[in-house]
């Protein structure tokens, strides 16, 4: 029998995610035809995507992937855009930049199905990172500190 998966404690997610590498296609309303993308993070409620190019949060997609789980079939599942974290001159392989799914209308079997996958696989829990605006005004308040001409301080503001 297969541990369960540990609780997340009171303010956290609301399931733990783990680190993979899944080749995934998301057919969206940009194009009906679909787009592949890397999964570098997933969970029973969501599945982060690294791209340079996200869509927009709000959009539904369709998210098709497969578990190497002795299943044939891929899980095909609606989702919606839920997170955007985009830099200027990224490229797909930049760490933090791509997009966040909610995963929506995944049945109770493909739930479990994702439970008992993510249970076997106890690759490292990704770490939050504090969003780009938070860190970018930390570096310049420490800049603006460091810097002994207040003119050059202003600057950094």
């Amino acid at each position: 029998m297969e541990a369960p998966l540990p609780a997340v404690p009171e303010g956290s997610r609301r399931t733990i995610r783990r680190a993979v590498t899944l080749a995934c296609e998301v057919i969206s309303e940009r194009s009906d035809e679909p787009v592949r993308f890397r999964a570098t993070e997933l969970s029973v409620d969501g599945i982060w995507l690294a791209t340079a190019s996200p869509m927009r949060a709000g959009s539904i997609v369709v998210v098709c992937f497969s578990l190497d789980d002795g299943w044939a079939e891929e899980l095909v599942l609606f989702a919606s855009v839920a997170r955007v974290s985009t830099a200027r001159g990224a490229k797909d392989d930049t760490p933090g930049v791509g997009m966040g799914l909610e995963l929506l209308d995944a049945t109770a079997q493909e739930e479990r199905r994702l439970e008992r996958w993510l249970a076997t696989h106890r690759g490292p829990v990704p770490r939050r990172r504090r969003p780009v605006s938070e860190r970018l005004r930390e570096t310049t308040e420490r800049m603006a500190k460091s810097t002994p001409d207040a003119r050059l301080a202003g600057c950094w503001r």
